[in-house]
Parts: structure tokens; sequence; C-alpha cells
């Protein structure tokens, strides 16, 4: 269980990407396209984008700098992350100091993408939708704070919005509720 909560940051990251708008190299009314960034650098249209364990990595030096001390965060040959437990357990990530560490690093996630994403206004709001349901799908389940979905901004979701991880009922609540995400299974 605790694979989910970084698989589910994970594919928040690449919502994040999708919804932060399309780069300037690529028509507005363009929909999804995947690409593997050799064909991108290859066809001219080479953007500022990181793979996701890139931003990773970025993303734990900037807490670091920041006074966090997080651990890192590795990947297996699969490009599944290897959660390391004091990630959810020793971190608290409702902490003044956590919440504005994480909101100066999290648009690191912005530039992250294992493919690259062009969004559409349909697909956003479609998005936005699926995490709105999650979001009433959480409160529903008993976690009255969890925020709505902040889209287009890094991270459409604060770390500290999984504070409660280790708790059962969270983990029950998120099993749930994950089911309004189109995201691929999240359980490893």
């Amino acid at each position: 269980m605790r694979r989910n909560l970084l698989l589910l940051i994970v594919g928040f990251t690449l919502v994040a990407a999708a919804c932060s708008g399309s780069n300037s190299d690529t028509p507005a009314d363009s929909v999804v396209s995947l690409q593997d960034p050799s064909e991108r650098s290859a066809s001219g249209s080479g953007t500022s984008r990181i793979d996701i364990e890139e931003a990773t990595l970025e993303f734990t030096r900037c807490m670091r700098e920041r006074g966090i001390d997080v651990p890192d965060i590795r990947f297996d040959a699969s490009g599944a992350p290897i959660i390391p437990p004091e990630l959810v357990e020793n971190l608290d990530l409702g902490s003044d100091e956590w919440q504005a560490a994480e909101s100066e690093c999290s648009a690191i996630f912005q530039q992250a993408a294992a493919l690259q994403f062009t969004s559409d206004p349909e697909l956003e709001a479609i998005v936005q939708d699926q995490l709105r349901q999650f979001s009433t799908c959480m409160r529903g389940e008993g976690f009255k704070d969890f925020p709505d979905p902040n889209v287009g901004n890094g991270l459409p979701y604060p770390l500290s919005a999984f504070a409660d991880y280790s708790t059962q009922a969270f983990q029950d609540a998120l099993e749930l509720c994950q089911d309004s995400i189109a995201f691929p299974e999240l359980d490893g």
C-alpha cells in the first residue's frame, strides 16, 4: 500500500504536466500527444521538460536546500518508484516548514513527464472533473479537510493532503476513491 502514495503522486505529476498548458511550439488546439523524448529532440521541437526520475531528484534536492530531510526516492529497472518508508512515516507533511518548501519546489514537476503531454481544454476539463470527484470522495470517506485540486501549479494536491496516509482508514479511502481517476491501477 505504501507504494500507492508515490504512484498516486507520480500520476498527479503527469496530470499536472498535462494541464499546465501547451508549450509555445505546439498549437493550442492540439490533442494529447505521446512522444518519446528522443523523438522530440530529433523533430526539432525540443522542450525543457525533464523526465520524472530527474524531477524527483531535483525535488528532493530542492526540499533539502530548504531544510527538509527528504529521503532519496529510487526507481527500479521498470521505472517504478521504490518508496523509502520514512517518506510517509517520519516527515511532518502538515508542518509550516514542509508546506513552504513544497510550495517552492513542486513547480519542478511541471517540467517533468515520462511522456510529452500537450493539453487541450476538453482534456483539462475531464482531468479537473476527475480530481474534483476524487476530492469529494475523500471528504465523503471522512477526511473532511481533504483539499480541492489545484491543477496547473505543479502537483494538484500538496503532499500534506496525504499526511494521514499511514492510517488504515486513509488507505481504505484512497483505495476506494482512486477509482474516480482514470490512472492505471495504483497497487504495484
